[in-house]
């Protein structure tokens, strides 16, 4: 019996190893300098207040981002980008996993 247990927990984890990679992506992200004055970023996980200020608090020590506004119900993040150093695309992905959420995309300007 015990066996029994033990053969189908390992053939339940064996066919849960492939499954477990699914949902990752293996997107590039550009490491140039944002050319644009806005950034928007989706992320996952942004579900309270608290959640959005640990997201400001990531992205306000990027230099070159200022007006952060987060909406927590879309999941969105849009960002202005002033001065004459703008963050790269990996520069945001990183402040959004910093903070503990998932990074999904980023797009240049406001929409």
């Amino acid at each position: 019996m015990t066996m029994r247990i033990s053969i189908l927990l390992l053939v339940s984890m064996l066919l849960a190893i492939p499954l477990s990679c699914c949902g990752e992506k293996t997107t590039s992200l550009s490491t140039e300098p944002i050319q644009a004055s806005a950034a928007t970023i989706r992320a996952d996980g942004l579900m309270c207040p608290k959640c959005a200020n640990n997201v400001t608090l990531q992205l306000e020590k990027i230099r070159g981002v200022e007006d952060i506004r987060v909406n927590m119900e879309q999941g969105i993040v849009r960002v202005k980008l002033t001065g004459d150093q703008h963050p790269s695309e990996a520069d945001l992905a990183q402040a959004i996993e910093d903070g503990g959420f998932t990074f999904r995309s980023v797009k240049e300007g406001d929409r």
